[in-house]
């Protein structure tokens, strides 16, 4: 058997390129035997040579370049995607801000009915319910303009998930104690692992600092 540093007599054809190929991508030597319809023994014949080795690995950085792209593409349209969505968003809330602000200045003139008029309808994060109540006199028309919380929070979760995909939100630390347990907390300290000789230093010290005398 050639060693991996022999391969003039090495000659390559479609079943060792389909051979590499498979090695880079993870199939050990009996299912690429079984796909190309060869012996195991073949395949580790094929194995010992430094071309097969090297085209193996040149498999193995082009599949992780485009494994790299593919994630980065798929990102890119997930993060553009949501920016189509918060964008659609703010344009409804713009042209709600122009209506809403002209209403609020004319007091809802032009608005039949019942009108209640509320602060920041010029913002554009209001929303309009009209509610008809009929009595024995006929309809009764109420316009009302609510804070639409609906909007708010859709726009904040695009936010929020487009940053966490860029990776722009803080990461959270957990802490831990020993072996992974909880962080054990202590009101006084441990002295049990002092001698009698530092435990008596101690006494004196304390002793000393709170003025008593013995």
């Amino acid at each position: 058997m050639e060693s991996l540093s022999e391969g003039n007599s090495f000659k390559w054809d479609s079943r060792k390129e389909r051979a590499a190929a498979l090695k880079a991508a993870g199939r050990t030597t009996s299912e690429i035997a079984h796909d190309l319809e060869l012996s195991a023994r073949c395949i580790q014949k094929w194995a010992s040579h430094k071309k097969f080795t090297d085209r193996v690995s040149e498999y193995v950085r082009m599949y992780r370049r485009e494994i790299k792209d593919f994630s980065i593409a798929s990102l890119t349209d997930r993060v553009d995607a949501k920016d189509r969505r918060w964008k659609a968003l703010q344009q409804i809330i713009d042209s709600r801000a122009e209506a809403f602000a002209e209403i609020e200045e004319t007091g809802g003139a032009s608005i039949p009915g019942r009108v209640k008029i509320e602060p920041g309808m010029g913002t554009g994060l209001m929303n309009k319910a009209v509610t008809v109540v009929s009595t024995k006199d006929g309809d009764r028309v109420t316009t009302e303009f609510r804070p639409d919380l609906g909007i708010v929070s859709a726009m904040t979760a695009l936010e929020e998930s487009a940053a966490k995909e860029l990776g722009q939100l803080p990461s959270r630390m957990e802490l831990t104690g020993k072996g992974g347990g909880p962080v054990r907390v202590m009101d006084e300290p441990d002295l049990s692992g002092l001698t009698e000789a530092e435990l008596a230093q101690l006494e004196a010290l304390l002793v000393k600092g709170s003025g008593e005398s013995e």
